[in-house]
């Protein structure tokens, strides 16, 4: 039981490492303005003490799981278009792209042609961010380097930084590696006169269809309700997805778009893909 002080002033020392590294992340990464938005509107007044009052509700939630309550009952999401219906285009004229409105409505093609990111507090987000530093970390750590994108950033001895603001290495570097990596190697196969195929391929609709129970995930003993409690973040939301009629299968454990500690699950998730992959077929080259 983590009932001490000691336990509740480290958490508190997390807690505002947790905090700096979303900020990090929401200003050097590509992420939704809602998320900026909210963030700016977070530090505006008080911010020491909601970092304390989350620290402390974190503290008492292994003891009263309606700690975080107030936090998961505002819990929505939003919605993107992934493409409209468009008008016929007669293809013998010429025509450009822009971002004018030359429509007064504009239809969603498809009733799943959405794509659903998660609208929560900031609170849980640093709840997240402090899930990945104490748990997701070591989860990351077993992946293999065939695996690109959302890794941890590490210093020089592959160790995760627990002082560092920095939280994520840069996708856009990583996506870089993994495509100039890809076509490094099937370069240097057509020189010795090899046939080469590059084949990528995407998992359609991802998140919605994984079914991943984090309640079951190995944590030391005194983190363990951070699994709980992140569980329970990921059912609220589910449940919204259900009432929209947003998932096939209601009983999937989803993953919320939007979390960063989706980004470790979603990785995690396909691990033994990527061994198989890799021991099985044995491609010359393979990174996800």
């Amino acid at each position: 039981m983590k009932n001490d002080s000691e336990y509740l002033a480290q958490l508190e020392k997390d807690v505002v490492l947790a905090y700096k590294k979303l900020k990090s992340y929401v200003y050097h990464e590509n992420v939704s303005l809602r998320l900026r938005m909210d963030v700016a509107r977070f530090e505006t007044t008080e911010i020491d003490e909601k970092l304390s009052t989350i620290a402390l509700d974190l503290f008492e939630y292994e003891n009263n799981s309606k700690s975080l309550d107030a936090y998961l009952n505002k819990i929505r999401c939003s919605l993107y278009p992934k493409y409209f219906e468009s008008e016929n285009i007669d293809t013998r004229e010429e025509f450009y792209f822009s971002n004018l409105n030359k429509q007064k409505n504009y239809t969603i093609s498809g009733s799943k042609s959405v794509t659903a990111f998660i609208e929560c507090p900031v609170e849980i987000h640093i709840m997240c961010v402090l899930w990945i530093m104490r748990i997701g970390e070591s989860l990351d750590d077993e992946l293999s380097s065939s695996c690109y994108a959302n890794r941890l950033q590490r210093d020089s001895d592959n160790e995760f930084s627990t002082s560092s603001i920095k939280l994520f290495k840069r996708y856009y570097d990583n996506y870089n590696s993994w495509r100039d990596d890809a076509i490094k190697k099937a370069k240097s196969l057509h020189k010795l006169n090899l046939d080469v195929a590059i084949l990528n391929l995407d998992i359609q609709s991802y998140y919605n269809s994984v079914d991943i129970d984090v309640r079951s995930l190995k944590a030391h003993k005194p983190d363990a309700w951070l699994n709980d409690a992140l569980f329970k973040v990921h059912d609220v939301y589910r449940k919204v997805l259900v009432k929209l009629d947003l998932i096939d299968d209601p009983r999937k454990k989803i993953l919320p778009i939007g979390l960063l500690s989706s980004n470790i699950l979603s990785n995690y998730y396909l691990r033994k893909l990527d061994a198989a992959v890799t021991s099985t077929i044995k491609p010359e080259f393979y990174g996800r």
